[in-house]
């Protein structure tokens, strides 16, 4: 997925955390977010395509006597997000896995996998302090952290993009 797409899933992701956090699913209403029973349990890494910016690193420390602003930028930027992004997939996963390894554990789970619900998963979903703290955790790992670090990564991507497309145009007109 692209940083855009990924945004915009964490950003309703994280609506849909709020509804968990703020205890407004109750059991008369769990229909409204059947998504609510899932977010402890979706992820959806994002990686940094890396191919040209191997390519760049190399000409950088090749060419350290000619200073180009633009590679320079270029490999600060994916030096910079790739480790913070790459952790961030990783923690995501972990506790993704942890808690598919926890539900697994109630006697409701192969009903759950199945989109069955029951009146058991149904209170533990709409009333359970440990759903509530373990969606708090996932949203702040989710949203206030890897949501935040892409959208900074796009918005320096995308002004790299602007300087490369002006590079480019300069380079045609000489």
């Amino acid at each position: 997925m692209v940083a855009s797409q990924v945004a915009k899933l964490y950003d309703t992701l994280q609506v849909k955390s709020n509804i968990i956090i703020n205890k407004q699913l109750k059991k008369e209403n769990y229909k409204d977010c059947l998504l609510c029973a899932s977010l402890t349990t979706f992820y959806s890494p994002f990686n940094i395509q890396t191919k040209g910016f191997e390519l760049l690193k190399n000409i950088s420390s090749q060419t350290t006597n000619q200073k180009d602003s633009l590679i320079n930028d270029i490999v600060q930027v994916y030096a910079l997000y790739k480790p913070m992004i790459d952790k961030n997939n990783d923690r995501l996963e972990n506790e993704v896995m942890k808690n598919l390894n926890d539900l697994k554990e109630y006697p409701w789970f192969v009903d759950l996998s199945q989109g069955k619900f029951n009146d058991e998963m149904i209170i533990y979903f709409t009333e359970s302090e440990d759903y509530r703290k373990r969606v708090a955790l996932h949203n702040m790992l989710a949203s206030n952290n890897h949501l935040a670090i892409i959208k900074n990564y796009k918005i320096q991507a995308t002004e790299i993009l602007r300087r490369i497309k002006i590079r480019l145009s300069n380079e045609t007109l000489e």
